[in-house]
């Protein structure tokens, strides 16, 4: 027999077999010359939902589906079912039990690799003892309390559960052992390997203190080509080691420090922004006071553009005035007199954020999103910085403050700016993650 890498196959076709009950891939090894047919047998899933079918089919098959997105996955599956069965499909996504957001602290605040048995086993009866009839967790009940209960978005637990869970069997203590440390809301970090790449992660209200509880503080480090979204207030936020992800805070009570980041877009919306060390970044900014750079070089600033379900209200919350937005006032502690280590974006490089959540439901805050604010224009990134209220802390030393040029009127042809719409909603959208596809957005 023939050995074949899984980097050699290069997919060309995929469909669906109605008569076969499969999913033939189509598919070529270069190397050999080769070019065959795979089937992914759907008789083997079918006593499995449409989402659960995907994770196992994808878990068994992963040579030749790795390159498919997991919702084409299940739509496939669905559409397969649904003809076979005469267009009566009741096999959809899973369907939870809605659980209602933690009121106070969540039960999984300290997990971590460090956690000691007896505190993930009581956080794991808790789970059971809401949601399953068994000694085990199905993806549908690990959605009901990762993505309901604690405020998680439904793309990491689907991560999750794919890491660790088992499409047939669910989650047993064990593999919940191995993903506890994942659970911990305030800290976005590899919990395997040195980085943690191409997730989608998202904290809605409450998930960082609770409904009743304070803000606290959240923490993401070494995430690369990563999208976060941090839909709820904040009481200070530390960004460290990121490089080509989007990363986005709703309204944080005190400082936003961003450090040691590459190549990264950033929507924040903030008491102080304070960097070190960055390079290529991207910021669009709410900031009671100045924002604060040091040995950081080729940043761009622009107004804060985004807007998810709540923001105007977290806005209202946090004190907020629109109306006084230091975005433009930085100060450079590394400042140079020949040149300014930022620079303000042209109308061309905007690019506004939307996050949609259509599964969350909370009591006094709207399901659409908001808090998008008034609309950048031109005028806008060409006026004069506001004057502070507040010091930012530059009083020590004469430190030039070279500000950068105005950027360029746009062009007769420009039309609208680009939205990244993110729709926490199951498995990730078949698209790149990352800031990488903001930089797509803006070329088309």
């Amino acid at each position: 027999p023939v050995q074949i890498l899984s980097s050699e196959i290069e997919i060309k076709r995929i469909g669906l077999k109605q008569k076969m009950n499969s999913i033939l891939v189509e598919y070529e090894v270069p190397r050999l010359s080769l070019r065959a047919y795979h089937p992914v047998e759907l008789a083997s899933v079918a006593d499995l939902d449409d989402a659960a079918a995907a994770i196992q089919l994808h878990q068994e098959h992963r040579p030749w589906l790795s390159h498919m997105d997991g919702k084409q996955l299940v739509s496939m599956i669905s559409r397969s079912r649904g003809s076979a069965a005469g267009g009566d499909n009741k096999k959809g996504p899973p369907l939870r039990q809605k659980m209602s957001r933690v009121p106070g602290a969540p039960e999984t605040a300290r997990a971590s690799k460090r956690s000691k048995q007896p505190e993930i086993q009581k956080v794991f009866d808790l789970a059971v003892n809401m949601l399953s009839s068994s000694e085990t967790l199905s993806l549908r009940d690990l959605l009901s309390f990762m993505a309901d209960y604690l405020g998680f978005g439904e793309a990491e637990v689907f991560t999750i559960f794919n890491l660790f869970g088992d499409a047939a069997s669910g989650m047993n203590f064990d593999a919940f052992t191995k993903a506890y440390p994942m659970m911990n809301p305030f800290m976005l970090i590899p919990h395997i390997g040195k980085i943690r790449s191409g997730e989608a992660m998202v904290r809605k209200v409450g998930s960082l203190g609770g409904l009743k509880g304070s803000s606290q503080q959240a923490s993401l480090e070494y995430l690369e080509d990563c999208e976060v979204y941090i839909c709820t207030v904040t009481a200070q936020a530390f960004v460290d080691d990121c490089k080509r992800s989007v990363i986005m805070f709703g309204p944080c009570e005190s400082s936003v420090f961003v450090r040691n980041c590459e190549d990264c877009v950033f929507w924040l919306a903030t008491q102080q922004l304070r960097t070190r060390d960055c390079k290529n970044c991207k910021f669009f900014l709410y900031s009671k006071t100045e924002p604060v750079i040091e040995s950081s070089e080729d940043l761009a600033f622009a107004p804060w553009c985004a807007e998810y379900p709540g923001c105007g209200e977290h806005f209202q919350q946090a004190r907020f005035d629109r109306q006084r937005n230091m975005w433009n006032a930085v100060f450079d502690f590394s400042g140079k007199p020949s040149h300014a280590n930022w620079r303000i974006m042209p109308m061309e490089e905007v690019c506004t954020l939307r996050v949609e959540l259509p599964n969350e439901e909370v009591a006094g805050l709207p399901s659409k999103p908001n808090g998008l604010g008034t609309p950048i224009t031109y005028e806008a990134l060409c006026a004069d910085p506001l004057a502070s209220e507040e010091s930012c802390g530059q009083s020590m030393g004469n430190i030039p403050q070279t500000r950068p040029s105005l950027p360029p009127a746009p062009k007769a042809s420009f039309g609208s700016f680009p939205t990244l719409v993110f729709r926490d909603q199951g498995l990730l959208e078949g698209r790149k993650v990352g800031a990488d596809y903001v930089s797509f957005l803006l070329r088309l």
